[in-house]
């Protein structure tokens, strides 16, 4: 049965279709490369050290004794530390360019999901639309099946006793066998409009 409006229909599939999600993350994405850009204009500041040894063996012209290199590190460590300070001012022109490539992205990407959002809701109301259109199809089909069967059976009464040739009874069971075709044929594409509406609501598809 069609029992949801496409409104309700579209609230519950845009919190489901992967498209929606994808478009929206394609956002999320943006957003950081914004907060990245932007962080391109504030002070870096670096740390480094060093630890190092200055012993230089130099013996004399008779002296032949070379010192371990244990005792080289530990008489002759030194150390040192320094901190870098940078401030961007002369690429302030680039980090510029960086942040408005970056909200420009964002922009684009927030149309993107717009835009999905849109087909979306066009794609739940066709649907629904053919949904409905199939339900009423089908209605009719049975009510025609109903009618014909009614109408084959007095001109099978006729038939019977004559008051009919052969060939009015055979338009007459041709029409019915042509009317449970159409009705089956309703029957099944009313059910799988049904089955659409399912899918964007999120429920189970089967062939029940």
């Amino acid at each position: 049965m069609v029992s949801e409006d496409p409104n309700a229909i579209y609230e519950v599939a845009v919190e489901l279709m992967p498209e929606i999600k994808a478009a929206e993350a394609g956002v999320e994405s943006a957003e950081y490369q914004v907060k990245i850009a932007k962080g391109a204009f504030l002070p870096t500041l670096g740390i480094g050290a060093n630890l190092f040894s200055n012993y230089v063996d130099q013996p004399g012209f008779n002296q032949r004794e070379i010192t371990p290199f244990g005792e080289q590190i530990q008489n002759n460590i030194s150390q040192s530390a320094n901190l870098q300070l940078n401030i961007p001012i002369f690429s302030n022109f680039n980090n510029k360019s960086a942040v408005q490539r970056a909200r420009a992205q964002k922009a684009i990407s927030e149309v993107t999901v717009q835009e999905a959002k849109n087909q979306l809701r066009q794609n739940i109301e066709s649907a629904y639309t053919d949904a409905v259109a199939s339900k009423l199809s089908y209605e009719a089909s049975l009510v025609r099946v109903k009618s014909l069967q009614e109408s084959f059976r007095v001109s099978q009464q006729r038939f019977d006793l004559g008051a009919i040739n052969s060939v009015d009874f055979q338009v007459a069971q041709a029409n019915l066998f042509n009317a449970q075709a159409d009705l089956l044929n309703a029957k099944y594409t009313y059910i799988f409009r049904i089955k659409v509406l399912d899918f964007y609501l999120g429920n189970p598809i089967n062939l029940n």
